[in-house]
């Protein structure tokens, strides 16, 4: 009998555990949803047992449409719960003013504070219609990345009807994607992105999510195939910490002077612009870059023919008295003791953005008619 009884009260000791545990884990759930309403990703991501079309209508509540000018209209995706909308970068008319339309009705002043062609992204912080100085409490979800440990995706669409879709064959295309435009009759490259997402869904699509409660990226392009319609977005995994300094600064616009002095390209950006070149009598390449045709160097061409990786600068790099000379490839930038190395423009971008004042950027980069390789510091 003293068996038995040691075997019950075994039994009813794990039992307790078990109760207590499941108790701490509904109370810590149901602090989240009674005290963190807002905070879209913390619910979902400790209780998520909500359907596709549950979880997107919390997503249709964090996307705005945003009203720039008298005719142009785009979404935005809400990131902070002061009201920080992201969205598309080349969408964006900066002379214009802003106004944003939530699904409930509600209307909200916007102001541009954050717009940059490398990542593709702006943000836009909202304003009280009557009060610009009420601090907003608004639903909003955080940035992700493609996880391949998740299956599970959302897109979200602008349509009136079936806006809520499940977005299928999501992953990174691992290449450099160009769209084009014309230029005297003739196409070339209007603009570049690398490391895209690509996904396929039923419905339109502007942004795509997880079913943890992540914007994942936000839809700048798509194209027909006889097997459907594929969407390419931005990912917007890398932008969390460069979107942190933006709120910091609540509501003053983020400038970088390293990143406005950045002229050039990657050499899978390269690749896409060597697609549309023109050629001259002599047998010289031009490539259409920066609103203009440019010569390509020849070593350049050397430089990409091996695979090798790097930033090409068609500028000088000028920065307080720092100069890194036009035709230098930068090959890698060390930060806080590591070294990079650049294989993307985002790699070098991301890094310009991260260093905070009197911190030190080492660059490494190659002189493209001498091959002298040459270190050289920036203080920012």
């Amino acid at each position: 009998m003293e068996k038995k009884g040691g075997v019950w009260r075994i039994l009813l000791i794990i039992g307790i555990v078990i109760v207590a545990v499941l108790l701490c884990y509904f109370s810590v759930v149901l602090y989240f949803y009674c005290t963190k309403t807002n905070d879209i990703s913390s619910k979902l991501s400790l209780f998520n047992l909500f359907s596709d079309e549950q979880v997107g209508e919390m997503y249709q509540d964090v996307s705005y449409e945003i009203k720039n000018g008298e005719d142009d209209t785009y979404y935005g995706v809400n990131v902070n719960e002061n009201g920080y909308l992201l969205t598309v970068a080349h969408n964006v008319d900066e002379n214009e003013e802003f106004l944003a339309f939530s699904k409930n009705g509600t209307v909200f002043n916007g102001e541009l504070v954050f717009c940059d062609d490398n990542y593709n992204l702006a943000v836009i912080k909202l304003y009280d219609l009557q009060d610009s100085e009420k601090v907003l409490s608004l639903p909003y979800v955080r940035l992700s990345g493609v996880s391949f440990f998740n299956s599970s995706y959302i897109s979200i669409g602008k349509t009136s009807d079936e806006e809520i879709s499940t977005a299928t064959n999501v992953d990174y295309t691992y290449q450099a994607i160009s769209l084009t435009t014309q230029h005297d009759g003739i196409d070339v490259v209007d603009s570049i992105y690398t490391n895209a997402i690509m996904f396929e869904s039923e419905n339109d699509s502007y942004g795509l999510f997880d079913k943890r409660g992540n914007l994942v990226g936000l839809t700048y392009a798509y194209a027909d195939t006889s097997e459907g319609r594929e969407y390419f977005a931005i990912p917007v995994d890398l932008f969390d910490n460069t979107l942190n300094k933006i709120i910091s600064l609540n509501g003053e616009r983020l400038q970088n002077a390293l990143v406005n002095s950045l002229h050039g390209y990657d050499m899978f950006e390269f690749e896409q612009y060597l697609s549309y070149p023109i050629s001259e009598s002599s047998g010289v390449d031009q490539i259409f870059f920066d609103g203009a045709w440019q010569i390509v160097d020849e070593n350049v061409h050397s430089y990409y023919a091996s695979g090798l990786d790097g930033f090409y600068l068609t500028e000088n790099l000028t920065y307080n008295e720092t100069v890194i000379p036009k035709g230098s490839m930068i090959q890698s930038v060390t930060y806080n003791n590591f070294s990079y190395q650049i294989t993307v423009r985002l790699d070098l971008v991301d890094l310009l953005y991260q260093a905070n004042t009197c911190e030190t950027l080492t660059i490494t980069y190659t002189n493209m008619q001498t091959g002298e390789q040459t270190e050289t510091q920036i203080l920012v």
